[in-house]
């Protein structure tokens, strides 16, 4: 996207990279196939989008994406909304309202599944929990954290993180990597429950 001037050295990925480095040998076809959806995703929902059938190789995914769209009606406020609160920096794929969810939604659309990366985390729940608290810095918790899963056969699952310590393990590694600390407000970052998963069509 854009070669903004971050106020902050750190974004969410570079924190969660350097904790959990991602695989050496990630294939450039898979890399080109993210940045193809995604942008297949913006001109889709603004009307301009062409059909999934003249991009054969993100057909599926794209075919998913309209498939999840359909069931949960997406009103975004925000999309690749880049934000920086000088402690670091992300861009966030989607923010706004999903039907059948009350609250504000801060989402992330993937075209590959969720990878663990301490017990039952997910490197996803943790990437959510950086932007919701970069978004809202005071109310994080009333933010649904959802990773929206696109597959190559066009279903789709959509994960809702709902884990409220991801929010504690989330400053808790923002500290250990970037020295700056939180001081006593992490203790507000109090447990809840676990994420719940919602399968598309053919899942």
């Amino acid at each position: 996207m854009s070669d903004r001037n971050w106020r902050s050295p750190w974004s969410v990925t570079r924190i969660l990279n350097a904790q959990w480095p991602m695989p050496a040998a990630i294939p450039a076809s898979a890399l080109l196939r993210g940045t193809l959806v995604h942008a297949w995703t913006e001109q889709y929902e603004a009307g301009a989008a062409p059909t999934p059938e003249s991009q054969p190789e993100i057909a599926g995914y794209c075919e998913a994406y309209k498939r999840f769209c359909y069931q949960f009606s997406p009103s975004w406020e925000h999309t690749e909304f880049e934000v920086d609160d000088q402690r670091y920096h992300g861009r966030i794929d989607r923010v706004g309202h999903l039907a059948k969810h009350t609250q504000r939604v801060v989402a992330d659309i993937k075209t590959g599944p969720p990878r663990k990366v301490e017990g039952d985390t997910t490197r996803d729940a943790l990437q959510l929990a950086g932007y919701a608290q970069l978004l809202q810095p005071t109310a994080f918790q009333r933010l649904t954290r959802v990773g929206i899963y696109l597959r190559a056969d066009g279903t789709w699952r959509a994960t809702v993180y709902a884990d409220d310590t991801d929010h504690l393990r989330w400053r808790q590694l923002v500290e250990l990597i970037t020295g700056d600390t939180y001081g006593r407000d992490t203790e507000h970052c109090a447990p809840s429950q676990r994420h719940r998963d919602r399968n598309g069509p053919g899942d």
